[in-house]
């Protein structure tokens, strides 16, 4: 019962398709309720098989398959590992046979579909019989004797009929609702598809119900959607049931109502209704409604009704559009002027005719359908017929098919269009006849015309042509033949271009007529030729092709005779060039006007110009449409020129595009173009010359008005006699006043003028004398007697000059400027002035130091800048406030302007900050002393309100000659002195330090030199070859960096590289020295040259956190360099300053095959601890020891020592500075095989290494000696 309920709670999927997976727990569950069950019959001791429990094994392979059966067995086995009184082979074989005959029932199932419950049956029986022998053993076994034997397999068919019945039922319910579900999946889909929607009818209740999203389109957005077989949903409301009614078609719903009251009544049980319905949106759906009833009251009458809602909207749209189709073509077929019909063709009998057949025949279509032609008097030639069915049977369509048909006695040419097509199964042909008897008529009128045209010809000298391609021209007329001068009926010309066609024009027409027959194109040309008289005429040709199936078959044209109108032409249009030519090039503006309607014919460009209308627009437009004048100032005009048929010089007002007006001197003349009278207008703008006039005016008050508000004095000065006259204002700036007699005196010009200002005035009379066209303009002062002073200016131009160019009289106005320059003068005190001192400013401070440095240069005499800075008056704000400090500051400017000459200056920079000027100062002690005496006046107490205020001051200066620096540097040196003295406590007296400051500007210059350097290509690296001596083989070379100047020439890294060590420069040098190298090798690589190349690194370089990530980074960027041929020379000190740092950093390049060398070794600290931690390939030894070696015996113990170390340490050994073969062979001998130095080679530009290492030969002494080595010399 428990395996029962266990299988109720598995999934439908278990129960019917279990995977392998399921099928295992199913066996493993199975097998450990089999070993409970036998347990618990061990425990009672019941009779029977104890050790297996059959009704499961066997019911598990059967219901789940042999793996879970199988599983089921192997775990039910589990009991042979204990005690048991049965034998092992009773165990297996009872479980085996069990296992079997469920596993094959199984088989038998899935297989070959048999019934469930007949296999269940069937296993019910089998299940005992594979019992009974298996019983009789165990009982036998244990001496139980036979007396119950037959008791015991009923027992367990007991238990399979409830373990697989059971089960089997929960199958059953699975299936079965795994098929309503599937079912109901195919309804949804099926209700989707066909886009409707479900619905019931309550007719008690009168309650709608209703299922999809067809029902959401017509307003009930509650309604389930599609994708589920939800409930229905019921539509409760009576407002929402009377909404629903109104969006159906009033008569419609009367139908609708009479079906559901048949319905109800019982008359029908189905129903299939369409009918018109609003949507959502306002929209009428056409809908069908089909159902049927689904119950009925005792009575017989319907209660509910059931069905669906289809949208059939898009179906009558296109029965629509079908029934429109077919209604045009019907009537396209009815109302065609030509006979038209259906014809089957088995039979030739007509299916239809259109009216104008039955007019044609003379029968209304009743008597023709059915019928043959025959038969209705319709008579066809036999050929004629048989050739037509020939065509429609090769081909569906036949277009002007030529046809003779006759009615009685009359006949009728004509043409037959008609195509094969099949109507209800069977072919016919729809026809059309075209009757041609008017078209023969139109042919007799068209030949009689063709006379007329022949005679026409002949008058207009137009002559026809035929041609065929690569034939030439095949046929001329009578006409061509006078044209060229050949006698009627000639042969046409074979070459007819070459023959008669002027020698300037064959290649054009040659190439037209080429053209032509490739383009299919009409060809018109104007040429000429030479007739047979040798007479030049012109002559105009036009063909075209002629083609048949798509060749051309022939070129047709004409050739007409036009000589005289070309040279006419031509002289007319010579004498319409010039006039043209002319017209258009005329600065005035020029236009011709119709007399009748004042159209324009045509305008110049100049006219374009001046009003702003284009010629296109003008043209055709009078000057009235164009709005340039009125239609009264037309008539005017008209009324003038009419009298004499001119008119010149009329002052006019015209309108421009742009709405400007010009006035104008208009002129017409009548002329006379193309048979048409017109006016030539021509007009001179004269706008800019009458508001030049005006302006004049305009000036003119606008000046007596200035001069009246302005108060402007205006004078007139006798330059001969020195005296001057002016107005009534002019006096009264010069103080004088009285009546008109007195004010028209002659006064002389330099009264009340200061004497010291008449040079000036004199100097400024000179120069506009010399200059006239610049105007006298001077302002100066007056003093009059009874007035007070004023500053006037002066403005004036001489107007009169003698013959000898001498000016005689002046004259100008006078302007009083008093307050403007008084003013000028507040603000030039407020620019240079402190306003809380009265010092002078720091603007006022660098004039007057510029103007001292320029006479301290001339003379000779020394000065001195100082820059003072109050210590504590920031305390004394803080403490007693800014009013007292103001004050303060005030008394500390009065005691250094008293302490200083009248000839020094003091001024104050800033808030706390004064500087003082010291010129003609003596020695720099002198300048000191008084600079002391300055700090010790302003260390005296201030006495302010009872508070005594003791001040000191921090002092910076700077002394000219030893600065020579301009005045803005001057001052900020005295800054930096005045810093310094602040920085070293306060209350001290530093002088600024040209020397150190010198050298800091050159360190400068020099690395700003150095950048430009670098920037402009001028360094570059050279290399020092590496020679084997053992080999006598280049195998390497030292990159070195030489400043390559456009001046000096080369300058050697020890002038320039340490003005960069420490600055950014020198990371920007390391970056192109390492690009540099790795460029170099890979340009030695593509010579053929594979070695090593040193590069030096710098000491901030190698102690840098990611030096090995920046040599890798390097590396990628050149990927044609193994790492192996680049080699880092580093120096003792640079590595042991962070010997950890480095050993790592040098560790990871030699990881990826970078070598590394210890540069210039003993001349550092040369520890071996730290030397024997460092991570390097090679040792250098430093060429001070290799060139001491021969003579001092302490050099040569040092390098013997060293190579001895570096063998023992496994490093290779190079030695630099070998200038001799002496030291290489001894050095060769000591065991030190490579070496650098000039000996070899000087370092030269790397282009010219590949050609040096070619003729390279190593000294035969030094071959010699290195052979000689076998093992290392012991050391000195």
């Amino acid at each position: 019962m428990t395996l029962i309920i266990g299988a109720a709670l598995l999934p439908a999927s278990v129960l019917l398709r279990p995977t392998r997976r399921e099928q295992l727990w199913i066996g493993i569950i199975s097998g450990i309720a089999a070993l409970a069950v036998a347990g618990l019959h061990l425990r009672a001791m019941m009779a029977g098989i104890s050790f297996v429990h059959p009704s499961i094994l066997a019911s598990v392979s059967f219901l789940f398959g042999p793996l879970a059966g199988g599983v089921a067995v192997l775990i039910s086995l589990f009991r042979m590992a204990f005690h048991t009184p049965y034998s092992w082979w009773m165990i297996v074989g009872l479980s085996v046979s069990l296992w079997g005959v469920g596993s094959v029932l199984w088989l038998a199932r899935e297989r070959t579909r048999l019934n469930f419950w007949l296999l269940f049956f069937l296993l019910v029986l089998l299940v005992p019989m594979f019992i009974t022998p298996w019983t009789v053993l165990t009982q036998s076994v244990r001496g139980d004797g036979w007396e119950e034997w037959n008791v015991v397999p009923w027992r367990y068919m007991v238990g399979v009929v409830m373990l697989s019945g059971g089960v089997g039922l929960l199958i059953s319910r699975a299936r079965v609702l795994q098929n309503l579900r599937t079912r109901e999946v195919e309804l949804v889909q099926a209700l989707r598809a066909s886009g409707g929607g479900r619905w019931e009818w309550n007719l008690p209740l009168k309650r709608l119900s209703y299922h999809g999203s067809f029902f959401q389109e017509f307003g009930f957005d509650d309604s389930p959607d599609d994708n589920t077989l939800a409930p229905l949903k019921v539509l409760h409301l009576p407002d929402k049931l009377a909404a629903l009614k109104s969006r159906v078609n009033q008569d419609d719903f009367k139908r609708l109502q009479a079906v559901l009251v048949r319905l109800g009544a019982g008359n029908v049980e189905h129903f299939h209704e369409e009918f018109r319905m609003r949507d959502a949106s306002g929209k009428w759906r056409h809908l069908i409604a089909r159902g049927s009833v689904v119950q009925r009251d005792d009575f017989g009458h319907a209660e509910r009704l059931s069905g669906m809602l289809l949208d059939v909207t898009e179906h009558h749209a296109m029965a629509s559009a079908v029934r429109l189709s077919e209604a045009k073509h019907t009537i396209f077929f009815k109302t065609l002027p030509d006979p038209a019909g259906i014809v089957r063709i088995s039979d030739l009998r007509y299916i239809d005719v259109n009216p104008a057949a039955e007019r044609w025949v003379g029968m209304p279509a009743a008597h023709i359908i059915g019928k043959t032609s025959e038969e209705i008097g319709l008579h066809i030639e036999q050929k004629d017929l048989c050739r037509l069915m020939s065509l429609l049977t090769n081909s569906e369509h036949v277009n002007g098919f030529p046809m003779r048909m006759r009615i009685g006695d009359t006949v009728f040419p004509g043409a037959l269009s008609g195509c094969r097509t099949d109507i209800d199964g069977e072919g016919c042909v729809v026809f059309v006849f075209h009757d041609m008897t008017d078209s023969h008529a139109v042919q007799e009128r068209l030949k009689t015309a063709n006379d007329l045209l022949h005679q026409a010809s002949w008058l207009a000298r137009l002559g026809s042509w035929e041609g065929i391609p690569g034939k030439g021209v095949t046929y001329w007329s009578d006409i061509c033949c006078e044209i060229h001068g050949v006698p009627a009926g000639t042969p046409a010309p074979t070459h007819y271009i070459d023959r008669f066609v002027a020698p300037e024009w064959r290649e054009s027409v040659r190439n037209l007529s080429q053209i032509e027959r490739e383009d299919r194109t009409v060809w018109d040309m104007e040429f000429e030729i030479i007739r047979a008289d040798g007479i030049r005429v012109w002559v105009r040709a036009r063909s075209e092709t002629v083609m048949e199936n798509g060749k051309l078959l022939k070129v047709r044209g004409v050739l007409q005779d036009i000589d005289k109108l070309r040279r006419t032409s031509e002289r007319m249009l010579a004498s319409e060039v010039r006039f043209e030519r002319i017209f258009h090039s005329l600065p005035v503006p020029l236009g011709f006007v119709r007399d009748d309607t004042g159209e324009f014919v045509d305008v110049n460009p100049a006219w374009v110009h001046a009003l702003g209308y284009s010629r296109e627009e003008s043209i055709g437009h009078s000057l009235v449409d164009l709005n340039i004048y009125s239609y009264e100032a037309r008539q005017r005009l008209k009324a003038q020129t009419h009298a004499s048929g001119q008119l010149a010089a009329y002052e006019n007002e015209l309108r421009t595009r742009s709405g400007a007006k010009l006035t104008v001197l208009q002129s017409m003349s009548s002329i006379e173009i193309a048979g048409q009278s017109c006016w030539l207008i021509s007009v001179l703008d004269i706008t800019e010359r009458k508001q030049q006039e005006s302006l004049v005016r305009e000036r003119e008050e606008l000046l007596s008005l200035t001069i009246a508000a302005a108060a402007i004095g205006l004078w007139d000065w006798d330059l001969q006699t020195g005296t001057v006259r002016g107005d009534a204002r002019w006096h009264e700036l010069h103080g004088r006043s009285g009546n008109r007699e007195i004010l028209a005196d002659a006064l002389p010009w330099e009264d009340g003028v200061n004497i010291e200002q008449l040079k000036m005035i004199e100097g400024a009379l000179q120069q506009h004398a010399l200059n006239p066209s610049v105007p006298f303009d001077i302002t100066w002062r007056i003093s009059p007697p009874h007035a007070p002073t004023r500053w006037l200016r002066n403005v004036g131009k001489i107007v009169s000059f003698d013959t000898s160019r001498i000016p005689l009289r002046m004259l100008g106005v006078a302007i009083d400027v008093t307050m403007q320059h008084e003013q000028q003068e507040l603000l030039h005190h407020m620019a240079h002035y402190d306003a809380l001192t009265g010092l002078p400013n720091r603007v006022l401070l660098e004039q007057r130091l510029r103007a001292a440095l320029d006479d301290a240069r001339e003379s000779g005499a020394p000065l001195a800048v100082a820059y003072i800075d109050l210590d504590a008056l920031k305390a004394i704000n803080d403490s007693l406030g800014h009013e007292v400090g103001d004050r303060l500051l005030v008394m500390v400017a009065g005691r250094l302007q008293r302490a200083v000459r009248p000839a020094d200056t003091v001024a104050r920079l800033s808030g706390d900050e004064f500087s003082v000027l010291l010129c003609n100062v003596g020695d720099r002690e002198a300048a000191e002393k008084r600079l002391r005496t300055l700090m010790e006046t302003l260390g005296s107490p201030y006495e302010l309100e009872a508070v005594s205020l003791d001040l000191t001051a921090s002092v910076g200066y700077t002394y000219f000659p030893d600065d020579t620096s301009d005045t803005d540097t001057l001052l900020r040196h005295a800054d930096q002195a005045m810093y310094l003295a602040k920085q070293a406590g306060g209350n001290r007296l530093r002088a600024f330090d040209s020397v150190k400051e010198t050298a800091r500007q050159s360190l400068v210059e020099q690395r700003t030199k150095f950048e430009h350097a670098m920037n402009n290509g001028e360094l570059s690296l050279y290399l020092q070859p590496k020679i084997n001596m053992r080999t006598g083989t280049v195998i390497g070379a030292e990159a070195l960096v030489r400043w390559v100047h456009p001046e000096h020439g080369v300058i050697l890294p020890g002038s320039f590289l340490h003005v960069i060590d420490g600055t950014e420069l020198e990371a920007k040098f390391s970056e192109w020295a390492m690009d540099s190298v790795l460029q170099h090798i890979e340009a030695l690589k593509a010579q053929g040259l594979e070695m090593q190349i040193s590069v030096n690194i710098d000491a901030e370089r190698l102690r840098h956190r990611d030096f090995a990530n920046w040599v890798r980074t390097h590396l990628e960027r050149h990927p044609e360099v193994p790492p192996h041929q680049l080699d880092l020379e580093i120096t003792e000190n640079a590595a042991l300053y962070d010997v950890t740092h480095v050993a790592s950093e040098l560790a990871q390049l030699r990881a990826i095959g970078v070598s590394v060398s210890l540069d210039d070794f003993g001349t550092g600290y040369s520890s071996l601890a730290y030397l024997r931690r460092l991570p390097i390939d090679q040792v250098k030894l430093d060429q001070s020891y290799v060139r001491g070696m021969m003579q001092d015996p302490a050099d040569q113990a040092i390098v013997q020592g060293v190579i001895g170390l570096a063998r023992s340490f496994g490093y290779r050994i190079v030695a630099e500075g070998v200038e001799t073969a002496e030291q290489g062979v001894l050095l060769a001998r000591m065991g030190c095989l490579i070496v650098q130095g000039h000996g070899i080679s000087r370092p030269m530009p790397a282009e010219h290494f590949a050609d040096w290492a070619a003729q390279w030969h190593t000294p035969k002494a030094w071959l010699e000696a290195a052979r000689m080595i076998t093992a290392p010399l012991p050391l000195v």
